[in-house]
């Protein structure tokens, strides 16, 4: 065997073409033993970014193609136990090439780490991208980053990662929902709030995976609950002091932006503390801080597109500051806790066009609307999980959420028959002030016997949650004859409208786990939930000048869910499958007491099954599928057997008699990422079959007002697909990402009591080209193209609407000599179809040039220009099962800011002078282990 891996080692040859050459070799020890497995790097020999990545195959060979003829490299080889291997390839003249051939066959024997380990320095060295089990690794020093970066710019650069233009993020083909800093939880669930403010030049590494709830990490059974989650590990001088920046700038139209951000980390404490001030729309909190009160009421639909920037409709001002805190000073004991205030003054003027599809016949309606919207939000968040002993546990998760509103709108509303006569015409005024609160508090127990996978846990839960809103409004309804200006009548109401509503939720979770064999587990499941909905409605009418109590409008109600859920969960564990299967028995009982209606009594038996499979192909590649069940009851205001007049011409009604809804969910998912070639290959699945899906039916009368009722139909279909794939060309210098999407949903709602049907489909394409040259320059193009097709059909009508959406982004950045910088980015969105003949083109361009100072760039004046083309408009489609809805808002034009940004950060400029340079160069270095 040796004799014939030696004949390998002499016959291994690199073969040269016009340009390029493959370069192959074996890897052995010194006994001329073949290592598999091994690590060979080609590194760039001028910064020491990778080129190519292998692994030698089980003879210990390797073959790298394409290598350029006229650069210099570095050969890097390394494995476990063994001193890694470095070499200066040099480049080479086609005259040299005899020469080069007969020299250059690769031939490469590793040495122990032991027999040089006390004159030799160890330096750990780390691969672009390592997988272990779930989790992908991304090294930052591989990924390089313009000057003064966040880190969203870095995960612009990872493969596999996708920075969309709202900010949010997607990770192998799925939305990350939380971030986490050195494994510590940061400002809760909102991913931006740490891309947007953490330094890319902190970072020493980004991890990727799926987070399991804290009953499946405990027991081992999956209870299918999983986060896409982003664990950003810093640097440790970063990970054991202060960081930080702070921005401020000013601009035309005495528009203003400021924020600032300050970190001070040690092994046992993380505090960081940020802030921000503007009226240029920008909101990098999230949105439950200010989505309890909107009062604009939002389109409520779905399908609709976002504006053509990403940016907040309307024209903002924002104030907001927060706190984040984690301690493990006590070993047993970690602390998190994390507060936010947030403040936020709107205006919105917008123009609703909705296109109505009806069996007793189609119409319109359009809209103009003006609201000026003020809401405050105070959130809080606390965690501790203390570990009692090395068998118990205890955690407790308590939140509070208050928030404060008021709002101002007017809108007119007509509506128009198919033969674009006017119907009726509805003014509204109105005024709203609301306050309320949501809490929830759980205490979890947990136990682990001495035998394995043997658990047992409880948990309690109590929510208490209460809104209070007092409306005025001030409502004008004209109804018209079939012919057009023939009028018919006119209503004027002026309404007080005073609702209290609160909830309770009281709940408690039993689990036990008992392994059977030594790859079964069985579980046993209890669940006890009661959810007490208290609403207190008062409405008070104005005729003549006399306000009076109106007892048809007016209702106290009463009701509780009561769920008892019971069952057993079977799982199957092997080292490349697992297999858990499960079904669960519930009763759930609805009472209801009303004013209105007196008391009304449900009792409702279900089963609920259960299956989760997961495969495992190879490092980085696996699948895994999700099958579950639940129901979802109906809210108290579905329930409510009340009318509400507040909008003259679409009143809503209560059903009392509303059965939960039934929901089966498919979720498949297959993920292959190669960390050789940096390619990336994922699909993702999700289909749900609704029965007794809550819609709204709808009662058109001969004026065309409508009224809406929630009732259970048969059933609702949806279906969503996603396939993205990512591939790196000329060494990693260029990137492509592919991605194609497909989304069914067929739904029912009745209309005068004929039932309307809707297919809805949509395809999209997405591709984008990057191009990153070292720090120095990157530019990238994307096309997304999407087509979306809506059929409607009952026994009496059918009709169908197609419609194109286009859109197309251009970015670019370029570093210039004497510290400038300047960058540009380019979207344009268009839709195509007959509908959109009166839409012109939406072209967005912002362009910035930079400035910065001191030796280690700390400091940045910037000067930026936003919508030069002055052509911003927020516009959006809404398609639902009986409409589509298009809407346009008046938003933020062009204008120019002025900014200066500071990097408080003492240990960038010791970095920058005394850090280690890994750029190679023939340095033997031990090969390193975990950190």
């Amino acid at each position: 065997m040796r004799l014939i891996l030696f004949m390998l080692l002499c016959l291994a040859i690199t073969k040269i073409t016009a340009q390029t050459y493959t370069f192959d070799g074996v890897v052995a020890d010194t006994d001329l033993h073949a290592l598999p497995n091994a690590a060979v790097k080609l590194l760039n020999a001028g910064d020491s970014s990778v080129v190519q990545v292998q692994q030698t195959n089980k003879n210990g060979e390797f073959s790298l193609k394409e290598v350029s003829m006229k650069k210099n490299f570095i050969l890097e080889v390394s494995y476990l136990g063994y001193l890694d291997y470095f070499e200066n390839i040099m480049a080479v003249s086609e005259a040299d090439i005899p020469k080069f051939k007969i020299q250059n066959p690769k031939s490469i024997q590793m040495t122990l780490s032991s027999t040089l380990l006390q004159q030799t320095e160890i330096v750990a060295q780390k691969d672009p991208i390592t997988i272990k089990g779930d989790t992908t690794e991304y090294k930052a020093s591989s990924f390089k980053t313009p000057p003064n970066s966040t880190a969203d710019e870095l995960l612009k650069r990872l493969p596999g990662v996708e920075v969309n233009k709202d900010g949010s993020v997607n990770a192998h083909g799925e939305q990350v929902t939380q971030i986490y800093v050195n494994g510590k939880k940061f400002f809760g669930k909102d991913p931006k709030i740490a891309t947007q403010n953490l330094p890319a030049d902190a970072i020493e590494s980004i991890q990727i995976f799926d987070e399991k709830s804290d009953q499946t990490k405990f027991s081992g059974m999956d209870d299918g609950v999983r986060d896409k989650t982003i664990n950003i590990r810093l640097k440790e001088k970063y990970s054991q002091g202060t960081f930080g920046s702070i921005t401020g700038g000013y601009g035309t139209e005495d528009r203003y932006d400021a924020k600032g951000a300050l970190n001070n980390f040690s092994k046992t404490e993380q505090l960081a503390l940020l802030g921000m001030a503007n009226d240029v729309n920008k909101q990098n909190f999230t949105s439950e801080d200010y989505s309890t009160y909107s009062g604009s009421g939002g389109n409520g639909g779905r399908g609709a597109a976002a504006p053509a920037t990403g940016a907040t409709p309307g024209f903002t001002t924002t104030f907001a500051g927060g706190v984040n805190y984690n301690n493990t000073a006590n070993p047993k004991t970690e602390i998190n806790a994390n507060y936010f205030y947030n403040h936020f003054d709107r205006e919105i003027d917008k123009t609703t066009d909705r296109q109505v599809f009806s069996p007793v016949g189609n119409y319109s309606t359009h809209a103009t609307s003006a609201s000026h919207t003020i809401n405050d939000n105070n959130r809080a968040q606390l965690i501790i999980d203390h570990k009692i002993d090395s068998f118990n546990s205890l955690k407790f998760t308590s939140a509070l959420s208050y928030t404060s509103n008021s709002a101002n709108s007017a809108s007119n509303t007509g509506t128009f028959d198919a033969l674009d006569t006017l119907q009726n015409l509805v003014g509204r005024n109105g005024n709203s002030n609301g306050h309320g609160y949501t809490n929830s508090n759980t205490l979890l127990f947990r136990h682990r016997f001495t035998q394995k996978a043997q658990t047992f846990s409880v948990s309690l839960n109590f929510s208490p949650n209460n809104t209070v809103t007092d409306a005025v409004t001030n409502s004008t309804r004209q109804l018209f004859g079939r012919t057009a200006g023939t009028h018919t009548g006119v209503d004027t109401t002026l309404q007080t409208d005073n609702r209290d509503n609160q909830r309770n939720a009281y709940s408690g979770n039993f689990s036990y786990t008992q392994p059977l064999t030594e790859h079964t587990v069985l579980e046993t499941v209890l669940t006890y939930q009661l959810t007490d909905n208290n609403a207190d409605r008062t409405v008070y009418r104005t005729f003549n000048h006399e306000t009076k109590l109106d007892s048809s409008l007016s209702n106290i109600f009463d009701n509780k869910f009561t769920h008892r859920r019971g069952g057993f969960n079977y799982r199957i564990i092997y080292d490349k499958w697992q297999l858990t299967t499960g079904v669960l028995y519930e009763q759930s009982l609805i009472n209801s007491v009303s004013t209105t209606i007196g008391n009304l009594d449900r009792a409702y038996y279900n089963f609920l099954p259960i299956a989760r499979f997961r495969y495992t192909f190879a490092q980085g590649e696996n699948l895994t599928g999700d099958y579950d069940t639940n129901l979802n009851e109906p809210s108290v205001t579905q329930l409510q057997p009340i009318r509400d007049i507040s909008d003259p011409a679409n009143i809503q009604v209560g059903n009392p008699d509303l059965k939960p809804e039934y929901q089966h969910q498919l979720r498949m998912r297959y993920n292959k990422f190669d960390k050789k070639s940096f390619t990336s290959f994922f699909i993702n699945l999700n289909a749900r079959y609704t029965t007794n899906k809550i819609q709204n039916a709808q009662f058109i009368d001969s004026s065309y007002i409508s009224t809406f009722k929630p009732v259970n139909v048969a059933n609702d279909i949806a279906v969503n697909s996603y396939i993205g794939f990512g591939i790196p060309f000329i060494q990693q210098k260029l990137r492509c990402n592919v991605s194609l999407n497909f989304g069914y949903n067929r739904g029912i709602s009745p209309i005068n009591n004929i039932e309307n049907t809707a297919n809805r489909y949509n395809v999209g394409g997405n591709m984008r080209w990057d191009v990153r040259l070292r720090d120095t320059f990157d530019f990238g193009v994307q096309t997304r193209v999407t087509y979306n097709n809506s059929d409607y059909f009952s026994a009496q009508t059918k009709s169908s609407r197609t419609y194109w959406v286009h859109d197309y982004d251009v970015s670019t950045g370029y570093t210039l000599p004497f510290n400038f910088r300047v960058a540009s980015d380019f979207a344009y969105l268009f839709y195509v179809g007959d509908q959109f003949n009166n839409i012109a083109p939406i072209p967005i361009w912002n362009a910035s040039l930079s400035r910065f100072f001191w030796s280690d760039r700390r400091g940045e004046l910037k000067i930026a220009v936003y919508d030069l083309l002055n052509k911003n408009v927020g516009f959006s489609r809404t398609a639902d099962v009986t409409y589509i809805q298009d809407d346009r808002t008046r938003s933020l034009g062009r204008y120019a800011l002025l900014s200066f940004t500071y990097l408080l950060n003492p240990a960038l400029q010791k970095a920058k002078s005394g850090g280690n340079n890994n750029s190679g160069g023939g340095n033997r270095r031990g090969s390193g282990g975990k950190d």
